[in-house]
């Protein structure tokens, strides 16, 4: 780790200003992250900015970014028009919790030398092409990665930053549940020795009763398609993807299940799949061969123009 932070702090020494971007439709470890590494380039006195399309951000995320506002502290959060505005050759783009070129929002920053800081497994097909990439498909997240950097570079980011990098690992492992090893309670360790605020978390983290409600009837949908793999199969409701990833982290702490799949529509003409294991079942191989992509445990994919039976069909074809 030591020698590829080594690496980083090279590349980013030699441009004049960085654009940090997490994937589109950002959580809580995309933007948590991204948020850790502006810390980092400001210590290198770089010019440095956040994109984020605050028009499109996962109401998930809108406790984190109004806390990030109420705090008056600055990130220089740009959109797609500002950061087209930067594109030049003493420009860098960091890509962080993604790997995957069609994961990107604003595809003009794909011209830029690019640093990509993941822990998702690497589908060569659509891999970004990068100047240096750091992926450790063993981190419960990009949160734990940023956080021992940060113990590394003897950065103190402030207490609202360091809580949510703790937020992007809880929400990450579902609570220290999946994707959890030693070296992420050491991470969340570091975080609260920087004063991350437990209270804060928790408060971000709340969930409100209308939400808790529908998530109850999503899992009502659900049932055992094996012994070890429960389906829930979603009406032709639109969703947004976080209820599907929520949904799905629900129904993988139930007993026996090994691997949760939710399906259901997030646009009119769009299906998604959101899978989650605890390790025995490789959902990130399984979503690959639907053109999706993600972790061991944690993997999504997404249709065009078919019916969430023709998805529910094609993923079970697989299964069985």
């Amino acid at each position: 780790m030591k020698q590829h932070l080594k690496k980083i702090i090279k590349i980013i020494k030699k441009y004049d200003r960085i654009i940090i971007t997490g994937h589109k439709n950002p959580d809580f470890d995309s933007f948590s992250a991204s948020l850790g590494m502006y810390e980092i380039c400001k210590k290198y006195g770089k010019e440095a900015y956040v994109y984020i399309s605050l028009d499109k951000v996962n109401p998930s995320l809108n406790k984190g970014i109004k806390a990030l506002c109420d705090a008056k502290e600055i990130y220089n959060l740009i959109d797609s028009k500002k950061a087209i505005d930067l594109i030049d050759k003493n420009t860098l783009l960091i890509a962080v919790d993604f790997c995957n070129r069609e994961l990107i929002e604003c595809k003009e920053l794909l011209q830029l030398d690019t640093i990509v800081i993941d822990h998702h497994v690497i589908d060569e097909n659509y891999e970004i092409n990068s100047i240096f990439s750091l992926i450790d498909s063993e981190a419960s997240s990009v949160s734990e990665i940023i956080s021992f950097f940060l113990k590394e570079l003897k950065i103190k980011p402030s207490v609202l930053i360091a809580t949510l990098l703790l937020v992007g690992i809880e929400v990450d492992t579902n609570g220290y549940i999946m994707r959890t090893t030693s070296k992420t309670f050491e991470a969340s360790s570091i975080l609260l020795s920087l004063k991350a605020d437990n209270i804060l978390k928790t408060e971000i983290l709340k969930d409100t009763r209308e939400n808790y409600i529908k998530k109850t009837n999503m899992i009502k949908r659900s049932y055992m398609l094996n012994e070890d793999v429960i389906l829930c199969i979603l009406n032709n409701e639109i969703y947004e993807q976080k209820d599907l990833a929520e949904v799905a982290d629900e129904l993988i702490q139930f007993k026996d299940v090994e691997a949760s799949f939710v399906i259901g529509k997030i646009e009119e003409n769009k299906v998604s799949i959101s899978a989650r294991s605890l390790g025995n079942i490789d959902v990130q191989k399984v979503m690959n061969k639907l053109g999706g992509g993600g972790s061991e445990t944690s993997a999504a994919a997404q249709f065009e123009n078919i019916s969430i039976k023709e998805a529910k069909d094609k993923l079970v074809k697989l299964i069985k």
